[in-house]
């Protein structure tokens, strides 16, 4: 699964047009407020545990700091250290 980490609603915008439906979009940061324009993304999306008061409306799963590693570490797509 390809992970993408999306911080500004530029990105999110853009990414819309890309994503693939076996893809994890994670927004964060900016991307956040603009989460609530788009009523359809064509993949997985979450959000972190801080963030979900923000889209309490929206169905995202919401990834505590250990279930975004382990995403991470399971992820063949790794080029993080």
């Amino acid at each position: 699964m390809m992970i993408h980490l999306i911080t500004s609603q530029a990105a999110l915008a853009d990414a819309l047009h890309w994503i693939e439906p076996h893809h994890l979009a994670v927004i964060a940061g900016d991307a956040i407020n603009a989460l609530h324009k788009f009523e359809y993304c064509p993949c997985e999306v979450a959000i972190f545990s801080g963030d979900a008061a923000l889209v309490p409306s929206k169905n995202v799963n919401v990834l505590t700091m250990d279930q975004w590693v382990q995403k991470l570490e399971q992820s063949p797509c790794r080029t993080w250290s």
